[in-house]
């Protein structure tokens, strides 16, 4: 009887150990089912809005200097001729560093996410349904941005419900090398004497990923601001992005007789002889020398003439120091940019041929270039006339106007080069 027993509970035992696998074992193959098409497009649509979001992030937190929330030290900039006002993080302040560490700069690029990425994938016709908190790991490579995005959000399919997956993205960036490049700057201008250093930039911009230093500053008794904007080459787009921050500094209050006349970022092109005369403002009289820090040109070290052929190794965008100093010890600096282009190919228009216009209704048309230089639109007729800048025709014929005019359109460029195009223009 015993014996009968236990046979039972064995064989109660393994059918419930039947049962539990093949539970499981459904689990499972219920967990591998194919996707829907529905579930599909959704999470190609989550991933498109994190790549979209990002590369949007990366252009306006660069203008903000890594931030998206205000942070505790910042200048208010108003851009002239328009009613707009932009905040600023001071990196460096009267002695004080305030540069934000690696940490910060995550969570503010998680912040923006989080905060734009719903509105971008939420307003479609996905019945979606969010089941808590989004969230975005980001981390900064010296050549990417990797991101981790869980949506936190279920698709609802005729009452089956779906929790997406987490989505990785890999951004193509050098933001994080901008951002370093302007932590080293700040670190490098927080000096004893609160002053601030030009020729500290130019290696900047000679040994990182930067292309150019733009520099303004704003005197405000008894301190100034000086703006930063680091220009470096957005990967994923191929876009010019600024990298921009604020640093403030101790106006000088010694006034000295001899100063520099500031001077203006200069273009040039190779082949073209290029000559600037350097001026100051000089109350003694007292012989003056001149040096520069280029290495492109020599300056003429009793005049203040600079004078040279630039050629096709000096093509690109300098920064260069040039500095006075007379025999009594009074001495000023100033820093420029010189930016050495190639000789531009000429225009080429797109061909136009046979256009037709009816009388008494309005004719457009716009004429474009196979290149990308900036050209200025010109043309031989009376019955219109073209745009100077965007190449549009647009006009309307009238009953006299009938007939055929075999019209030349002529695109030159800042070099003076020029290309033409014949529209022969029909008007019924």
């Amino acid at each position: 009887m015993k014996r009968g027993q236990v046979t039972i509970f064995v064989l109660l035992g393994i059918l419930l150990l039947f049962l539990v696998s093949f539970f499981f074992a459904f689990i499972a193959w219920d967990n591998v089912q194919p996707k829907t098409k529905a579930q599909v497009a959704a999470s190609a649509l989550i991933k498109q809005c994190v790549e979209d979001v990002a590369q949007q992030g990366i252009r306006i937190l660069s203008a903000k200097g890594g931030y998206y929330e205000i942070p505790s030290h910042f200048v208010i900039y108003t851009y002239e001729d328009a009613f707009i006002q932009s905040y600023y993080p001071y990196y460096y302040k009267d002695n004080n560093l305030f540069v934000p560490d690696s940490a910060v700069l995550k969570e503010q690029f998680s912040l923006y996410l989080t905060a734009n990425l719903r509105p971008c994938y939420g307003n479609t016709s996905f019945p979606f349904e969010y089941i808590g908190s989004d969230t975005a790991e980001v981390t900064f490579l010296d050549d990417s941005i990797e991101i981790k995005y869980d949506p936190q959000t279920k698709l609802i399919e005729q009452n089956v419900q779906t929790t997406l997956d987490e989505v990785t993205v890999s951004i193509p960036s050098t933001y994080y090398q901008a951002y370093l490049v302007a932590s080293a700057i700040a670190v490098e201008q927080n000096t004893d004497d609160n002053t601030f250093c030009l020729t500290c930039l130019q290696k900047y911009k000679q040994e990182s990923i930067i292309e150019n230093i733009i520099i303004q500053e704003i005197a405000l008794e008894p301190d100034y601001t000086i703006f930063y904007a680091l220009n470096y080459t957005e990967q994923a787009r191929g876009d010019q992005i600024l990298f921009m921050f604020a640093g403030r500094y101790a106006i000088s209050k010694q006034s000295s007789p001899l100063s520099l006349i500031p001077i203006p970022d200069q273009n040039m092109t190779i082949g073209y002889p290029f000559t600037y005369h350097v001026e100051t403002t000089n109350i003694v009289d007292s012989p003056l020398t001149f040096t520069d820090s280029s290495d492109v040109f020599d300056i003429d070290p009793g005049t203040g003439i600079i004078s040279f052929y630039p050629d096709e190794k000096m093509i690109g965008t300098h920064l260069v120091e040039v500095s006075v100093s007379d025999v009594l010890g009074h001495s000023d600096v100033t820093l420029f940019y010189i930016t050495i282009n190639a000789v531009a190919e000429a225009p080429a228009l797109e061909y136009i041929g046979y256009v037709h216009a009816f009388a008494n209704e309005k004719f457009t048309y716009n004429v474009t270039q196979t290149g990308n230089q900036t050209l200025y639109y010109t043309d031989d007729t009376d019955l219109f006339d073209i745009g100077l800048l965007n190449g549009k025709i647009s006009f309307m014929p009238t009953e006299e106007q009938k007939g055929v005019y075999n019209i030349t359109i002529m695109g030159i460029n800042d070099m003076g080069q020029s290309s033409t195009a014949v529209m022969s223009l029909i008007i019924t």
